[in-house]
Parts: C-alpha cells; sequence; structure tokens
C-alpha cells in the first residue's frame, strides 16, 4: 500500500485516512511525503482535537468526582434533616401518648370513686322503708317484666357503674329473677308516673 493510495483515500474520505494513519503508525515516515503532507494535514489537525478533547474529559473527572461527593454531602444533610423532624414527632406523640394514658387512669379512679359513692348512697335509700315502699307502690307492687309479686327488689334501670342515678326515674321494680337476667345492661323501663327525685 503506497503514499498514492493514501493521498486518494484523503481525497475521498479523511475519516478513513485517520484510521488508517492509526493502523499503519508503524510505516508513517514512508505514509508522509511531500504528495501526501497536504492532504494528512486535516486529518492530523482533527486527531489533536480530538486528543485535546479526550484529555479535557480525562482531567476533568476528579472535579465530577468532586462534585458528585458534594451532591451526597448535600443528600446527608437533607435526610439528617428528616431523621430529626421524624425523632421531634416521636417524642411529641411520645408526651401526648403518656397524657391520654394518665388522662385514662385519672377517668378510670374517678369512675370508681363515684361508682362506689352511688352505690353507697343507694343501699342508703334502698334501707329507707318509706322510699322503698314508694317505688313498690309506684310500679303497682310487681315486677315491671313479668308482672310477678313474688321476691321483688329495686333496679337501677341505668346501672350505676354505667352513670345511672339514684333517682326515682332510674328505678324500678323487678322480681329477683328478671333482675338476675338483666344483669348490667341498660333497659329503659319508663315508669306510669314519677314521684318526685332523690
Amino acid at each position: 500500500m503506497g503514499p498514492q493510495w493514501l493521498l486518494q483515500l484523503a481525497t475521498v474520505n479523511r475519516g478513513s485516512v485517520i484510521v488508517a494513519a492509526c493502523a499503519m503508525r508503524g510505516n508513517a515516515r514512508q505514509l508522509v511525503t511531500p504528495d501526501t503532507s497536504q492532504a494528512l494535514a486535516p486529518c492530523i489537525v482533527a486527531m489533536n482535537e480530538g486528543h485535546e478533547c479526550l484529555n479535557s474529559k480525562v482531567l476533568d473527572i476528579p472535579g465530577v468526582i468532586q462534585r458528585a461527593n458534594q451532591e451526597v454531602v448535600n443528600i446527608d444533610k437533607e435526610i439528617n434533616k428528616l431523621l430529626e423532624v421524624i425523632e421531634n414527632l416521636n417524642k411529641r406523640r411520645t408526651r401526648y401518648m403518656d397524657r391520654l394514658l394518665e388522662a385514662k387512669r385519672l377517668y378510670a379512679i374517678r369512675k370508681a370513686e363515684l361508682y362506689e359513692e352511688r352505690r353507697v348512697e343507694a343501699d342508703r335509700i334502698l334501707r329507707d322503708e318509706g322510699f322503698r315502699n314508694r317505688i313498690l307502690s309506684r310500679d303497682g307492687n310487681q315486677c315491671r317484666h313479668c308482672k310477678s309479686t313474688q321476691d321483688l327488689s329495686i333496679d337501677h334501670i341505668v346501672p350505676i357503674w354505667s352513670g345511672g342515678t339514684n333517682r326515682e326515674s332510674n328505678l324500678q321494680v323487678l322480681c329477683r329473677p328478671c333482675n338476675s337476667r338483666k344483669g348490667t345492661r341498660v333497659e329503659y323501663s319508663e315508669p306510669e308516673f314519677v314521684v318526685g327525685t332523690v
């Protein structure tokens, strides 16, 4: 392959000359003659520009790495901020949960105290024969559910534990079997008339 062929190739396709020159760099002295030097000049310039571009990209690699590291640092900062927000929210949640549990505890204590107060009051009231006879007479001396007149008792329509009071309007006459079946359920059985309150 002589210089004349390379000259023709340079005239037709300068890019191919670059490939040919790279492949035949061992015979570069034979290829570059006065006849081919003019055709190869643009190719050599292009090759030099390509090397400079490649060198600039290689030299910029540390800069790329540095920018990437800075981005990682910025992302870590954002993550730390989010973690701080989550930690603060968890602390607030813990405080509110503690308050809620304390409120529930105090409510349970107060409910038990109120139940005991009303139970003691109910025992006192129901031991009053006059009050007891008034309730029995109001309900016709019979069970409101089954109309039995045997083994009668005074029942709270709304149980004391559920917030029921000792008012006459919350009391009814039940036989003990009906009272046992009712248990602590809330059953409203409105009296035909109410005689005062306690």
